[in-house]
């Protein structure tokens, strides 16, 4: 098995929300899709329970962003009634991006990893809106377990995935060298009653990736990810071992410069093996 870092949803880029995604009071975690204008996709589609996720957005975006459409890929968490039939979750990737994947040979029963930047949410006890406090993070919100690999500009028809054709990277007439979407399981292999992928929803510390009082790029990570156990095999994109150090705070952990842009950061659990296991725990003790 592979094992995915995928960095998605609102960052720090001038078209990419300029906002952290928000974790609530209660452990939910919401990630922000991108705003997107060549999607008809709205904060309409997105499942996010008993919270009332135009109120969030109004208290803590400005203005605009509520009218935004979005860029909902990966798509875990859209609302029941906007699905087609036999939907499931699915990821898009282009360009270089998917390029790296396919040179990476990620593929059938491998697992995707998504993180993004987040901040944690309260409401104001006297103007009772939504406001951000404490410091941003990269932090793991969702995961995928890989069934199918589709090259949208080879697929000749949408018989066998008729929900791709709500999905946003579904477009087969545009010529991209590379437009690759990703479908999960129908049924996960780590979670009872779940589809292969889907939103972590149970937030704790664990899913941060950000070393307490750093620089969001810089991650403290558990030992077993080191690449100077096997540099050959390291993450992709950080073979520089200069980039990796011990965690003076945690025996257990080790630090992480991460490269300044980068999507998809992949690793090979043969060499890992008990990056496996890690993956699987996180998954399970917080859905």
């Amino acid at each position: 098995m592979k094992i995915i870092l995928s960095r998605k949803g609102f960052d720090s880029g001038k078209t990419n929300g300029c906002f952290p995604s928000p974790i609530l009071p209660n452990g939910q975690i919401i990630s922000f899709p991108i705003p997107s204008s060549k999607s008809d996709l709205s904060w309409d589609d997105i499942e996010t329970g008993d919270i009332d996720l135009k109120e969030l957005i109004s208290d803590l975006l400005p203005p605009n962003y509520l009218n935004k459409t979005l860029h909902l890929d990966p798509d875990l968490n859209r609302k029941k009634e906007k699905r087609t039939k036999d939907w499931r979750p699915a990821l898009g990737q282009v360009k270089a991006a998917a390029g790296h994947l396919i040179n990476q040979n990620v593929g059938k029963n491998d697992l995707f990893l998504f993180f993004g930047w987040f901040r944690h949410i309260k409401r104001n006890s006297q103007t009772r809106k939504w406001e951000y406090y404490g410091p941003d993070f990269h932090a793991l919100f969702g995961w995928l377990e890989i069934e199918h690999l589709i090259d949208v500009k080879e697929m000749k028809e949408l018989e066998a995935y008729p929900f791709l054709s709500i999905h946003p990277h579904y477009y087969p007439a545009k010529n991209e060298q590379h437009n690759l979407i990703f479908i999960a399981k129908e049924r996960s292999d780590f979670v009872l009653n779940s589809f292969g992928g889907g939103m972590l929803n149970k937030f704790s510390s664990d899913l941060i990736l950000t070393k307490r009082g750093k620089p969001r790029s810089i991650w403290s990570l558990p030992k077993c990810l080191d690449a100077r156990e096997n540099p050959e095999q390291a993450l992709s994109y950080h073979s520089n071992l200069t980039r990796w150090g011990d965690d003076a705070d945690n025996p257990d952990k080790v630090i992480l410069r991460t490269v300044a842009r980068g999507q998809e950061f992949v690793l090979d659990t043969a060499y890992f093996p008990k990056v496996k296991d890690w993956a699987i725990n996180l998954i399970k003790n917080h859905i």
